[in-house]
C-alpha cells in the first residue's frame, strides 16, 4: 500500500490447500499469505502452530482496517487538548502521530 492509496477493508480468510492463512481487501485481492517454507524450499500449512499465525493474520487486518480512524481521532485530541493535556502526553500523543505518517 503506497502513501497515495487509500486502504479498503481487508478480511482474514482460513487456510485452504493453496494458501496459509491469507489477508484478502474488499476486492479480493490478496494482500498477504501467512504460511512458511522449510530450508529445503518445501511449504508448510501454519496448521501446528498453536495458532500464531491466525493470530497475526487478524492483528494485521485489525490494525489496518483502524489505522487511518484512530490517527484522525488522535489528531483532533491534540490539537483540541493542547492546553489541557499534560506535556509528557501531548508529547506521547504527537509522537505516536509522526510515527503513523511514516515521518519518524
Amino acid at each position: 500500500m503506497t502513501k497515495e492509496n487509500k486502504h479498503t477493508q481487508w478480511s482474514v480468510f482460513d487456510e485452504n490447500e493453496h494458501h496459509g492463512f491469507y489477508v484478502e481487501d474488499e476486492n479480493g485481492n490478496t494482500i498477504c499469505d501467512l504460511y512458511f517454507m522449510d530450508n529445503v524450499g518445501k511449504y508448510h500449512h501454519p496448521y501446528n502452530d498453536g495458532g500464531e499465525a491466525k493470530d497475526n493474520a487478524e492483528f494485521i487486518v485489525k490494525s489496518c482496517n483502524s489505522h487511518y480512524e484512530l490517527l484522525e481521532a488522535l489528531e483532533m485530541v491534540t490539537k483540541a487538548s493542547q492546553a489541557v493535556l499534560p506535556p509528557i502526553i501531548l508529547r506521547k500523543a504527537k509522537q505516536a502521530l509522526k510515527k503513523a505518517r511514516g515521518e519518524s
